[in-house]
Protein backbone atom coordinates (compact mmCIF):
# COMPACT_ATOMS: atom_id res chain seq x y z
CA UNK A 1 0.00 0.00 0.00
CA UNK A 2 2.65 2.58 1.01
CA UNK A 3 4.81 1.78 -2.00
CA UNK A 4 1.79 2.28 -4.30
CA UNK A 5 1.24 5.74 -2.82
CA UNK A 6 4.93 6.66 -2.97
CA UNK A 7 5.05 5.58 -6.63
CA UNK A 8 2.29 8.17 -7.26
CA UNK A 9 4.36 10.83 -5.52
CA UNK A 10 2.11 10.76 -2.44
CA UNK A 11 4.03 10.77 0.85
CA UNK A 12 2.51 9.11 3.90
CA UNK A 13 2.84 10.02 7.55
CA UNK A 14 3.17 6.86 9.64
CA UNK A 15 3.01 6.20 13.37
CA UNK A 16 5.58 3.73 14.61
CA UNK A 17 8.04 3.37 17.44
CA UNK A 18 11.10 5.62 17.10
CA UNK A 19 13.78 2.94 17.56
CA UNK A 20 12.67 0.20 19.93
CA UNK A 21 9.34 -1.57 20.14
CA UNK A 22 7.43 -0.41 23.21
CA UNK A 23 9.47 2.75 23.75
CA UNK A 24 8.63 6.08 22.06
CA UNK A 25 5.67 6.33 19.63
CA UNK A 26 6.81 8.54 16.78
CA UNK A 27 5.59 10.02 13.47
CA UNK A 28 7.66 9.88 10.26
CA UNK A 29 7.03 10.83 6.64
CA UNK A 30 7.71 8.06 4.13
CA UNK A 31 9.01 9.67 0.93
CA UNK A 32 10.57 6.91 -1.16
CA UNK A 33 11.60 3.29 -1.46
CA UNK A 34 14.26 1.14 -3.10
CA UNK A 35 13.46 -2.53 -3.67
CA UNK A 36 17.08 -3.25 -4.66
CA UNK A 37 18.24 -2.48 -1.12
CA UNK A 38 14.91 -3.24 0.64
CA UNK A 39 14.67 0.18 2.24
CA UNK A 40 12.26 3.05 2.69
CA UNK A 41 13.41 6.67 2.64
CA UNK A 42 11.92 8.93 5.25
CA UNK A 43 11.87 12.40 6.70
CA UNK A 44 12.09 12.11 10.46
CA UNK A 45 11.72 15.12 12.79
CA UNK A 46 14.26 13.60 15.21
CA UNK A 47 17.01 12.54 12.79
CA UNK A 48 16.27 14.32 9.51
CA UNK A 49 16.40 12.48 6.18
CA UNK A 50 17.26 8.82 6.58
CA UNK A 51 16.37 5.32 5.45
CA UNK A 52 15.13 2.21 7.21
CA UNK A 53 15.09 -1.42 6.07
CA UNK A 54 11.74 -2.93 5.15
CA UNK A 55 12.15 -5.43 8.00
CA UNK A 56 12.90 -2.79 10.67
CA UNK A 57 10.11 -0.57 9.35
CA UNK A 58 7.60 -3.42 9.52
CA UNK A 59 8.66 -4.33 13.07
CA UNK A 60 8.30 -0.75 14.31
CA UNK A 61 5.09 -0.07 12.39
CA UNK A 62 3.24 -3.35 12.94
CA UNK A 63 3.06 -2.89 16.70
CA UNK A 64 1.46 0.56 16.33
CA UNK A 65 -1.50 -0.73 14.30
CA UNK A 66 -0.14 0.31 10.89
CA UNK A 67 -1.54 3.83 11.18
CA UNK A 68 -0.78 6.10 8.23
CA UNK A 69 -2.07 9.26 6.60
CA UNK A 70 -1.61 9.89 2.88
CA UNK A 71 -0.97 13.55 2.03
CA UNK A 72 -2.29 14.59 -1.39
CA UNK A 73 -4.23 17.33 -3.18
CA UNK A 74 -7.97 16.78 -3.77
CA UNK A 75 -7.41 16.35 -7.53
CA UNK A 76 -5.54 13.09 -6.81
CA UNK A 77 -8.33 11.50 -4.74
CA UNK A 78 -9.39 8.91 -7.36
CA UNK A 79 -5.76 7.91 -8.03
CA UNK A 80 -5.08 7.50 -4.33
CA UNK A 81 -8.20 5.37 -3.87
CA UNK A 82 -7.05 3.10 -6.71
CA UNK A 83 -3.55 2.86 -5.18
CA UNK A 84 -5.20 1.80 -1.92
CA UNK A 85 -7.18 -0.82 -3.81
CA UNK A 86 -10.59 0.73 -3.22
CA UNK A 87 -11.40 2.08 -6.68
CA UNK A 88 -12.72 5.61 -7.08
CA UNK A 89 -15.18 5.49 -4.20
CA UNK A 90 -14.66 5.59 -0.47
CA UNK A 91 -15.90 2.52 1.46
CA UNK A 92 -17.41 3.12 4.89
CA UNK A 93 -14.30 1.98 6.82
CA UNK A 94 -12.30 4.74 5.08
CA UNK A 95 -14.99 7.35 5.73
CA UNK A 96 -13.39 10.52 7.04
CA UNK A 97 -9.90 9.03 6.81
CA UNK A 98 -9.58 9.79 3.11
CA UNK A 99 -11.92 12.70 2.71
CA UNK A 100 -10.22 15.27 0.48
CA UNK A 101 -9.11 18.29 2.47
CA UNK A 102 -9.92 21.89 1.73
CA UNK A 103 -7.35 24.57 1.10
CA UNK A 104 -7.75 27.98 2.70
Amino acid sequence: MLKNLIALGVPSIVLQYAQEVGQVPHFRVIRGFDDRFSRLYLADPLIGYAYISYQDFDTLWNIQGRISVAVYPPAMHAQVMRALGVGGSTPSHFSGAVTPGRYA
